[in-house]
């Protein structure tokens, strides 16, 4: 009964979601690393690896900061601030694939899905 005391619900809500965002993690990072050494040249994959890792690095320690100053600032503010962020990576995820004259680099999933019909 003394062990009960000590549970409260909040405990299972924090267990749950952990689990949540460690399968979710662990589906992630094998994808991420993936497309990133199938899209970056064999010659500069260690470069393009280190990167990905020093700017995360850099995001987990920049990231609370911003997050804290937009929440001072209004509840929501962390929600806007991602969002926002989110939007500009999209659009110049979108720019770029525009400006790229080789399709074939960065097929659209329609067009692998067409190529692998053929």
């Amino acid at each position: 009964m003394i062990a009960v005391v000590g549970f409260k619900p909040i405990l299972l809500i924090l267990i749950v979601g952990g689990a949540i965002n460690a399968i979710g993690r662990s589906l992630q990072t094998p994808t991420l690393y993936a497309l990133i050494s199938q899209n970056s040249d064999p010659k500069e994959q260690g470069m393009v690896f280190g990167l990905n890792q020093g700017l995360g690095s850099i995001a987990r320690v920049i990231g609370p900061i911003i997050a804290a100053a937009a929440y001072h600032i209004h509840v929501s503010g962390p929600f806007i601030v991602g969002g926002t962020i989110i939007l500009l990576a999209a659009l110049w995820t979108l720019a770029l694939r525009m400006n790229t004259t080789d399709s074939a680099t960065f097929p659209l999933p329609a067009d692998s899905a067409a190529a692998e019909s053929v």
